[in-house]
């Protein structure tokens, strides 16, 4: 049987990734902090997503703002970040928070994807560190701070993290 055949979409909603997987690294994160003791998976999940929320974000901004982002998609995320900067008038410290996040993501993101699990010595991940409640928090926080300093500055109207008119991101960690 075609699965395809019994999915009807109801109404044309507009699907933005970053929401989903700024979501998604939400949702693990809250889990995780349940037992942060057993979670180091989930922090280290929910950080990967932080991620691609990000870069994902990054897209969604450079599609609606320039022209031929499609040739712009291949760089690096620090490079997108300074392309869509530059553009929309927004000043970057590297050095300072919620900045200095993009080299602590995407450098955990680069490690992980490129492990080479047999060659590794198996008591040590240096990845693993980054897998903890204040790191995770942390990087979360500056993500959606990031977003909306460049919706704001992109002049895009609503709240950046809504579908289907519902609220995806609670950055209240005290539940």
């Amino acid at each position: 049987m075609d699965i395809k055949n019994n999915t009807t979409a109801k109404k044309n909603i507009p699907v933005n990734p970053y929401v989903h997987f700024f979501n998604t690294s939400h949702c693990f994160f809250k889990k995780a902090k349940k037992s942060p003791d057993r979670s180091t998976y989930q922090f280290g999940t929910s950080f990967v997503y932080a991620a691609f929320a990000l870069e994902s974000y990054f897209n969604y901004v450079g599609e609606n703002i320039i022209e031929y982002w499609d040739k712009l998609k291949t760089l690096s995320p620090e490079n997108k970040l300074d392309i869509l900067a530059e553009n929309l008038n927004v000043v970057i410290c590297y050095k300072k928070y919620p900045w200095k996040i993009m080299k602590e993501l995407f450098s955990y993101h680069y490690r992980v994807s490129t492990w080479k699990s047999a060659k590794q010595n198996t008591n040590k991940y240096d990845w693993l560190d980054y897998c903890s409640l204040e790191n995770t928090k942390k990087a979360i926080e500056n993500v959606e701070e990031i977003i909306i300093l460049l919706h704001t500055a992109a002049c895009f109207k609503g709240f950046p993290f809504t579908l289907d008119h519902q609220k995806m991101s609670d950055t209240s960690f005290d539940e």
